[in-house]
């Protein structure tokens, strides 16, 4: 129990208890009197809270009034066996967390367990990024709230919310579509221990990074043949609903324009500059059939003799670069025909 008993100051109640039952369940001592009364008070205090964790009924007074019992140790005992101790009392609220009552049933020592909070995931929808994550299965200490940070591609993390313990969500909408982010969250708590300890915020979880979405979309479908020039389908949101249409654009030219006959502005702020192509191998094999010299299938226990082939298959992409709406080039792979 050292853990917890030197960072909630209950090195005087940790020993005072674990020694009086020593003495008392070896039967050392002359005060037999006190050490029934003592007995049956440990018993009954380890049973209320087998009772309160099967049931789950250890709310503030629950555990309060267990803690009470727990922490009774016969005056003229005490004395006796040491006078120079100050009992004190447990902060009852600890006890409300399933992983500090079996840590005391199953017989394990009382540790500050605060671990990075976990399954942080985030989702881009046009205009926010959403964050959600979850509290990690174990803790003995209470998270108070959250910290969100946040760290724009290319630039320095920052702090970017501050939740409350309960809330374990957060919506992002100071995005720039199109714009990478990194998000990773922290949890922080009141616990006057931990702050003593330097701990009042949890290690981070592990990052999260995605791409702000864009209210726009630019897909390439054709190249010309001289290819000076692609068709492009252009994408754009507009009061919650997607239209598109088809544009051409030469080498140079931004791709999509305002339609006036659809009152939509398919201008995406990318220019076209250029065509590359990918070239890659991919292994593959499989089972042919043997044959003979005059183009009979050879057997083999009255099946078909087969022989393992195996070859590369060749896959191009063509790509159309273009110089997107934040100034970087991206390449955008050409509808497969």
């Amino acid at each position: 129990m050292s853990k917890l008993i030197d960072s909630l100051d209950l090195v005087v109640f940790g020993l005072v208890l674990l020694f009086v039952a020593w003495v008392l369940g070896t039967g050392q001592g002359s005060l037999s009197d006190e050490r029934d009364a003592a007995i049956a008070d440990l018993e009954g205090a380890r049973a209320q809270l087998a009772t309160a964790l099967q049931e789950r009924s250890y709310d503030q007074d629950a555990g309060a009034e267990v803690l009470e019992q727990a922490r009774r140790v016969p005056a003229k005992v005490k004395a006796a066996w040491w006078p120079e101790t100050e009992t004190r009392k447990l902060d009852p609220g600890i006890f409300r967390h399933e992983a500090s009552l079996r840590d005391l049933l199953e017989g394990r020592d009382l540790a500050l367990r605060f671990t990075a909070p976990v399954d942080l995931v985030a989702d881009a929808v046009p205009g926010s990024i959403r964050i959600a994550w979850a509290r990690p299965e174990g803790d003995t200490v209470e998270a108070s709230g959250y910290r969100l940070y946040r760290r724009v591609e290319g630039g320095e993390e920052e702090l970017l919310a501050n939740t409350s313990g309960e809330q374990l969500r957060y919506e992002d909408k100071d995005v720039v579509p199109g714009q990478v982010y990194r998000y990773q969250v922290a949890a922080v708590t009141r616990d006057p221990a931990m702050a003593r300890l330097g701990r009042g915020e949890s290690p981070r979880s592990a990052p999260t990074e995605l791409r702000a979405a864009r209210d726009f979309g630019v897909e390439p479908r054709s190249l010309a043949e001289d290819g000076q020039s692609a068709r492009f389908m252009v994408k754009k949101l507009v009061g919650g609903v997607w239209y598109e249409k088809e544009f051409s654009a030469a080498l140079g030219e931004e791709v999509g324009a305002a339609d006036p006959g659809s009152g939509v502005d398919y201008a995406s702020h990318c220019r076209f500059l250029r065509v590359e192509n990918d070239v890659r191998t991919v292994p593959e094999e499989r089972d042919e059939v043997v044959f003979d010299a005059e183009g009979r299938v050879l057997l083999e226990a009255g099946k078909p003799m087969t022989r393992r082939v195996a070859w590369e298959r060749r896959i191009e992409t063509r790509y159309a670069v273009v110089m997107n709406e934040l100034g970087r080039e991206e390449r955008l792979a050409f509808a497969t025909p």
